[in-house]
């Protein structure tokens, strides 16, 4: 019997790959919005209206075209009145108009957005997001670095069976995705309010499935 046919497989290996890349961002997101108090509802609603129509009309002459910018919430609410020497305890003593845009910019316009829409009349600011336009080709990478770690993995504990690998028999994707990371690059602006873009970490993870011969 040859040594080929003594060959026996013995076992199945199921190894998790990570692979992670990193980019530089190209687009900021930034909610922005307006909140206005008023003695009533319509007051509260065309103030908030006036206010907000001026922040977009200035982000607008950043060149930012009206595709970029989104509406995600209007709210309106009333206000009571809780002081318990209050005659008017527990009435409605005014309104409250919420109103959050969403901006896509480039990233080195991310700080001039805050500041002209600050200095329009926008009081609210819920946070900065930085991301890529196109990821494909960043997870496309990091997916096949993700499978070569998995090769590696099996590769070093065959050897240290003394065993034969099959190729792979199955491989699943387990996640494919972008997040930020801790380091930080330079300021993105030159003028306003200075925003660091950092950069983005594409992950990406499959795990591999492959038998193995003694």
């Amino acid at each position: 019997m040859s040594r080929k046919e003594r060959h026996e497989t013995v076992g199945t290996l199921k190894l998790t790959g990570e692979g992670i890349v990193s980019a530089s961002p190209d687009v900021a997101e930034l909610d922005l919005g307006v909140t206005v108090e008023a003695k009533s509802a319509g007051e509260a609603i065309r103030a908030n209206a006036a206010r907000m129509s001026a922040v977009i009309a200035r982000i607008k002459a950043l060149n930012i075209p009206s595709e970029s910018l989104k509406t995600t919430g209007i709210g309106l609410s009333p206000i009571y009145d809780y002081d318990e020497k209050s005659p008017t305890k527990g009435q409605i003593i005014a309104y409250r108009v919420d109103d959050m845009l969403r901006v896509l910019s480039e990233v080195d316009q991310a700080g001039m957005v805050l500041d002209v829409a600050v200095s329009a009349g926008a009081n609210l600011a819920s946070g900065i997001r930085f991301a890529l336009r196109d990821a494909h080709a960043f997870q496309e990478q990091a997916l096949a670095a993700a499978v070569k770690a998995a090769d590696r993995s099996a590769t070093i504990v065959a050897q240290a069976l003394g065993a034969k690998l099959d190729p792979p028999h199955q491989i699943d994707v387990l996640s494919a995705a972008s997040g930020p990371v801790v380091r930080m690059s330079k300021s993105t602006a030159e003028v306003g309010t200075p925003v660091e873009s950092g950069t983005l970490s594409i992950h990406a993870s499959v795990q591999v499935e492959r038998r193995y011969r003694l």
